[in-house]
């Protein structure tokens, strides 16, 4: 969405209960380890093109070893003289062609952006300039109250851009992030300089007549000089705009601050003073974390999922063994013991002699044998589990009158 860029200087329950820990520990996992990775989340992006000279091209702004390439309207050449006025204000200072997006692969691609002034998120403007974010494309959807839209087509999730700040917007506040530098995406409120660097193009061309949102479809980029189209496509063909039911549009991501890819730096001309290695390294395609020992952020990571998979592997190990114990306890307790009468303990014995049950009985031995407890061999244990769901004495019961009629 085009907008107005700063041109100038400015048991079960027990179960449960487990589970529902284990899910409460993770979560707090996950959330301290994003707090402590540097990410800050809920935030959604736009996309502009308006040709006007960049606000972190003039000096003074943010702490970079010189303020980012802006070129000559006419020529294309960069300008040496960060002075120089932008050619939407009449001066011949322009975007150079450039600064546009492209892809590195699939899952990865680098560009430029203009930042918000104002935040939840902490990003203020000009402060911001020359900086590189890593963007995390989300499934976060836009919503009214009522309605829902917008957000990040299912291919794009997942998806990573690696952008450097070289402008700002007045109009980029509160959840709105960045506004990444998209030819055909829109030109705003200002609508002279593109006209201006590219002589015989009238000013719908350049975004398909829709001054907030750009072209809706890929056919729109050849309205766009040759320099611009592939660019213009990269939005559609990577970033999946419009692509199904109003997805991609004005994407959700999470983002944090790396270290600048040369593949950025080389383009704009500016490097942040603090560029070191504290923040991840994306120059290899990749961000990876620093490997420098004195960030801490992934040792406490670390031991922090480490803390957690030991906590759900105990309570695992618990449960399993208190099942199986009491498992085994109610076996022994309802199938293999038959409680007899200490009165009548010889005679009940006496009668059973010479029956199978007596015969089992000798051969299990006696070993374990509590006094006025007859023991019941393997195969009541076995009569018993197929009626555990009778009453406790009514099973016992039953067991001793099966194996009594034997013959």
């Amino acid at each position: 969405r085009g907008s107005h860029r700063g041109t100038g200087a400015s048991s079960g329950m027990v179960v449960g209960c487990r589970m529902s820990l284990a899910t409460l520990l993770m979560a707090t996992v996950t959330s301290m380890a994003a707090a402590a990775s540097g990410w800050v989340t809920g935030t959604w992006t736009t996309g502009y093109w308006d040709c006007c000279k960049p606000s972190c091209a003039w000096q003074g702004k943010g702490k970079v070893s010189k303020p980012v390439d802006s070129c000559d309207n006419q020529t294309g050449e960069i300008l040496s003289n960060a002075n120089e006025e932008s050619v939407c204000h009449g001066g011949r200072a322009a975007t150079c062609t450039s600064n546009k997006p492209f892809m590195v692969n699939r899952n990865l691609s680098l560009g430029f952006a203009a930042v918000a002034v104002s935040g939840k998120h902490g990003l203020t403007g000009d402060v911001n300039c020359g900086q590189c974010y890593e963007l995390k494309f989300t499934d976060e959807v836009h919503s009214d109250g009522k309605w829902s839209w917008g957000g990040s087509h299912s291919d794009l999730v997942g998806k990573r851009m690696v952008i450097q700040v070289t402008n700002i917007g007045y109009d980029v506040s509160g959840d709105h992030s960045f506004d990444l530098m998209i030819p055909g995406a829109g030109q705003g409120v200002f609508t002279s300089g593109c006209t201006k660097q590219f002589p015989g193009y009238s000013t719908g061309d350049f975004d398909c007549d829709n001054r907030h949102g750009g072209c809706s479809n890929i056919s729109g980029c050849s309205r766009l000089p040759p320099v611009m189209q592939d660019a213009c496509r990269w939005r559609y063909e990577w970033l999946q705009w419009l692509e199904k039911a109003g997805k991609t549009n004005n994407p959700y991501v999470d983002f944090r601050r790396v270290k600048c890819p040369q593949l950025l730096t080389q383009v704009s001309g500016s490097v942040p003073d603090d560029d070191g290695a504290d923040f991840p390294d994306c120059s290899s395609g990749w961000c990876e974390s620093p490997a420098s020992g004195e960030d801490s952020n992934t040792a406490i990571i670390v031991l922090l999922v480490c803390v957690a998979c030991i906590c759900c592997a105990a309570c695992a190990v618990w449960l399993w063994w208190r099942c199986l114990s009491k498992c085994e306890r109610a076996v022994r307790a309802d199938s293999t013991q038959v409680p007899v009468d200490a009165a009548g303990s010889e005679a009940q014995n006496a009668s059973l002699s010479g029956t199978p049950v007596a015969a089992m009985s000798q051969a299990a031995g006696n070993a374990d044998e509590a006094p006025g407890i007859a023991q019941v061999p393997c195969p009541a244990a076995q009569l018993a589990a197929q009626v555990a769901a009778e009453d406790m004495h009514h099973a016992r019961a039953h067991v001793c009158e099966r194996f009594a009629a034997q013959p």
